[in-house]
Parts: C-alpha cells; structure tokens; sequence
C-alpha cells in the first residue's frame, strides 16, 4: 500500500509539473486536500471567503455534502448569503470581491436561511442542535478559511451550536531533524497524525535531515508528529505540530541522554549553531548545576573526541581546558553529569555551561569577578543596558559615545 501511495504521488507530481509548463496551474496561499484516490490543490482567493465544513456533521444535518445550503449572516447586513461548494477542496466559498467589510462586521454560518420559515416554532436553526455556528470573535476577513472547534461553549436558542475558528493547513511546511546523539540513526521517518493517533500510512522518509508535512486528509489538517526508526519503534514523543513550526521546526534529537533510564529528550527551535566561529579557550561550569565537590562525576566530549575530566579552578569553579581541541560553529560539545549527558553547539564567546529549568545544558556569559559586582553601560541611542563583552552590540557592551562611523 505505501509503495502505490509513492507512485501516485509520483503521478501527481508530473502532471502537477505538465500544468505549471502548460501555464495552467494555479499560485497564491493553497490549501491541500487529500482524499482516498485523488490528490488536488486549491487555490485560495484573496478575495473569497472559505467555510471548511470537515467535521460538521453532528446532529441530523451534514454541512460537507454538496447539496447542503449554506449561508453567511454578516452582522450589520441585511442580506444573507447563500454559499458555492467547490468540489476539490469540499469547501463552501462566498465572492467577497465587491463586499465593504467594516469593523463591526462579525459573521456566523448557518444551515439554511432564517426568513425561509415564518415562525420560530418551524425554524430548525432556533429549534435544532448544530444548524448553526457561533458568532465569531473576530471581524469577517476576505482571503480566510474558517472551519467548526468543536462545541461552542454556549447554547444558542438552547441549541448546541458550532464553535468557529480560523483554519490553518500545516500542509508543505518544512520539518528538520537533527541528531545530535552521533548514533548514526538510518531509516528515520516522520508519522503525522490528525488526532494523536498513529499509523504507517502516514510516515514520510526524513531526507538529508528534512520532511515535508503531507497533504491535508478530506479538509482536516495534520495536528501532531512523532519520528520513528527503520523498525518503526517511536524514537521521540508525540509533539503539537503547530507548536513544533511556531517554535522554528528543528527538532534536535537527543539533548538530554539519561543512561540511567535510558530516555532521551528532544527540543523544537530555530537553528541552534551560531555560524560565527566560536572564541572560547575555555568552559567554566556554574557553581549551583555543577558543584565542585561533585568534579569527580563530570567529564567533556568535544565533538568525536573522548571523555576527559574537568578541574578545580582557583577553589570555586569547575573548569576545562579547550587548548588543542579543533572547535568549529557545527561541533557538539557533550558534558556527562550523574549518568546524564548534555549535548549543545558552543556559541562565539560564551564559555559559561548552565542547565535550565527545562533540563537543558547551554552556553552564557562568564564573568570572574570575585566581588560579584560589575559595571554596566547605557546607550540612550537604544535605551539599552548592557555588561562590557555583550554580543552584538556596539563598542563591545561599553555603551556611549560611540560614532556610528
């Protein structure tokens, strides 16, 4: 089944290529759709209005059928309107192109028309469960797909009615997955699921540390990713995509190692090695995450190299010495600490490793000043503070006057 479901998409990426040489296809926002034979991509409209009925077939009415009618109440206006179903995303749409969309214009959908019954008593939307949607929260928008969430948490006309959001596709986002555990993982798929539940059917290959989230499954997008090894053993939790992208979409695999229990934590973020070539000749250790008595049970790795100790510097830091260790933007410098290792990229001058409160190791600023004060600086050009030996800003950290020039 998923080397035919390769092939198709094979198929579909000629054809897709045919179009674009015959000047047919489509461009601007998409939104994808898949269904069980057919792949097609909708182009969205800047100037329509979408409702993504998936999921809107609670109580006696189906709002995804095609037959269904569908109407836009605009609050403020006095005609409804009836909605156009277009059949390769199953999406309701509006013409928006002549609308005068003000501030007060909230909106709601509803299954039929009020004026189409002539008293309450016949009228389904004031008298039954899910023939209509809340009103939204927000002002109408043109170019924007809104879809059902779930329940609304009030009744309307002691009615159960749809809560209303604006949809987002996941759909062609790009994913990377960066092992920094030198395990020499192979074969690492990524699994998309729409509700946390997880299958092979929707594994994607990782490809030079990338994959793409699939299309979107009869108008529901993909809500969650785990990664999986070439025996299809889960190699990492289940993570909210949405959250995963918004946090920068690379996944380093394995920060944290504990070779107690053996687990091994991942963090989502943006690029994590600084491309300027680090400065540091030496790594000192906070005191509070690694206590000097505790020296005997911390060693460092820089890159493919072997564990070496760390010392005792002037009786109140941990220290470790990185004269001839080749060091560069892209080495992983690994501490082991009770069992436990930490792996990060070194980062321009910072030489202080410090544990946050998520677990993680990382570099900052080390200061030896025994008097634990130390002079900061103002640039009132920026309304700025900073210590002498900041990055990135100007005179080194020293603040004002300092000529642009």
């Amino acid at each position: 089944m998923r080397m035919m479901r390769k092939m198709f998409k094979r198929i579909v990426s000629i054809v897709m290529a045919l179009l674009v040489i015959l000047g047919t296809a489509g461009y601007g926002g998409s939104v994808f759709a898949e269904g069980q034979t057919t792949t097609t991509t909708f182009t969205i409209n800047q100037n329509y209005i979408y409702l993504n009925p998936a999921g809107m077939n609670l109580g006696e009415v189906d709002w995804t059928k095609a037959d269904a009618d569908i109407e836009l109440n605009v609050n403020g206006w006095a005609d409804v309107h009836k909605g156009e179903y277009d059949p390769n995303s199953g999406y309701w749409y509006w013409n928006a192109s002549s609308w005068n969309i003000k501030p007060d214009n909230k909106f709601f959908f509803t299954y039929t028309k009020y004026s189409d019954y002539g008293n309450d008593n016949d009228n389904p939307i004031k008298k039954k469960p899910y023939y209509r949607t809340e009103m939204s929260a927000d002002v109408l928008k043109k170019g924007k797909v809104y879809a059902q969430n779930g329940t609304a948490t009030g009744p309307i006309d002691g009615q159960a009615v749809y809560a209303l959001k604006e949809y987002t596709s996941n759909a062609g986002q790009s994913l990377s997955f960066v092992d920094m555990t030198a395990s020499e993982l192979s074969g690492v798929q990524a699994q998309f699921s729409l509700d946390g539940k997880y299958d092979d059917s929707t594994s994607e290959q990782v490809t030079d540390g990338k994959v793409t989230v699939p299309n979107d499954v009869n108008g529901n997008a993909y809500q969650y990713v785990r990664f999986i090894d070439a025996k299809n053993n889960p190699i990492t939790d289940s993570f909210d995509l949405a959250t995963a992208i918004s946090k920068g979409g690379v996944l380093y695999y394995g920060t944290v190692s504990n070779n107690s229990t053996g687990s091994i934590n991942s963090v989502w973020s943006k690029d994590k090695k600084n491309s300027s070539e680090p400065t540091i000749k030496k790594l000192y250790f906070k005191q509070t995450d690694f206590p000097i008595d505790e020296k005997d049970s911390i060693k460092v790795k820089i890159g493919n190299g072997i564990y070496e100790n760390v010392i005792v510097e002037d009786n109140t830091i941990l220290s470790y010495d990185l004269n001839g260790k080749t060091l560069s933007s892209d080495t992983i410098i690994e501490v082991e600490k009770d069992n436990i290792i930490y792996r990060f990229y070194p980062n321009r001058n910072l030489s202080l490793v410090t544990i946050d409160s998520d677990g993680n190791a990382g570099l900052s600023i080390y200061r030896n000043n025994p008097s634990g004060t130390y002079t900061v600086y103002y640039d009132a050009t920026l309304s700025k503070l900073s210590y002498e030996g900041t990055n990135d800003v100007k005179n080194g950290g020293k603040g004002i006057p300092y000529p642009d020039a």
